[in-house]
């Protein structure tokens, strides 16, 4: 254990300023300064020692998301007033996948009326090739009285494929939420990002496909026979070629399985348009490095 890390557990907040303040006019470079008390400003948050998070902050040891996401995590209140007074913005996703600290607030209604009265923006996305907001993870998630606080502070239905979020919630409310959705009218046969532009280049190869696509996996068959009920076709092909019924079998949801198969087949068989039949918007017969260099998208 260094010597700042015994100093900081002490709670010695006098002792600390001086260990840090030495540390450094040591003549360390930025990386290193890191390195030696993030680490330290981390157990500080876990520990909720309000006190000497805010001397490390006043001394400039860096924040990042995962620290905030810890105070969230812990609900400390006072920690995450003490970011937000030191600079820290409260819509910084937490990586490229993941959208910010609002979505990890879910489980207690009070922390996300905080975070939205502090600013929080349930519409803001992890980065420009990842259309997931803090309302797409509550349509998974959260439950119903979450959902609406977010709707009531400007959280928008048209952002962040909340419908195939939704169709993944493996809550008990699945079912309502889902006929929520279908009330509103969202498209319920749109392969995840197609209306994106170049974000569904993007995540083409990761696995994507329709809410049917989505529940199916799951083996969630109440909300598979919701989305049929709701209009969705389960002919619809995903980048790969596979139907939700592919998905069930490739995810050993038999029942699911069983129950879609039928409808892809003799009197249920329908001429469905399928927005994966259109050159470079599949990839059974191209490679991801080929097409990459015939459409010249450009991984960032």
């Amino acid at each position: 254990m260094t010597e700042l890390q015994v100093v900081a557990l002490s709670g010695n907040i006098e002792r600390l300023y001086a260990t840090l303040s030495q540390l450094r006019e040591s003549s360390i470079d930025d990386e290193t300064f890191e390195a030696k008390t993030v680490p330290v400003l981390y157990k500080a948050i876990e520990d909720n020692s309000l006190e000497v998070v805010e001397c490390l902050l006043d001394n400039q040891v860096p924040m990042n998301p995962w620290l905030f996401m810890k105070a969230t995590e812990n609900t400390s209140y006072q920690i995450l007033q003490a970011f937000l007074n030191h600079g820290w913005d409260i819509n910084a996703p937490i990586d490229s996948n993941t959208p910010p600290a609002l979505a990890c607030s879910f489980r207690d209604t009070s922390l996300t009326k905080w975070f939205l009265d502090h600013g929080a923006d349930p519409n803001q996305r992890c980065d420009r090739y990842k259309n997931c907001t803090p309302l797409s993870i509550a349509f998974r998630e959260a439950n119903f009285t979450t959902i609406r606080l977010l709707l009531n502070h400007g959280a928008s239905l048209q952002q962040g494929q909340v419908l195939h979020y939704a169709a993944m919630r493996e809550l008990d409310d699945r079912l309502e939420v889902l006929r929520y959705l279908l009330e509103k009218g969202l498209p319920v046969n749109d392969i995840m990002y197609q209306n994106c532009g170049e974000e569904y280049y993007f995540h083409m190869y990761s696995g994507i496909g329709t809410p049917l696509h989505y529940a199916a996996g799951r083996g969630l068959l109440d909300s598979v026979k919701l989305l049929v009920e709701g209009g969705a076709s389960p002919q619809i092909r995903d980048p790969m070629g596979k139907t939700a019924a592919d998905w069930a079998e490739m995810n050993s949801q038999k029942a699911v399985a069983e129950f879609l198969r039928p409808l892809c087949t003799g009197n249920h068989l329908q001429l469905t348009p399928q927005f994966t039949d259109v050159p470079r918007r599949h990839f059974t017969t191209i490679p991801m490095k080929d097409f990459i260099m015939q459409s010249r998208f450009r991984l960032v």
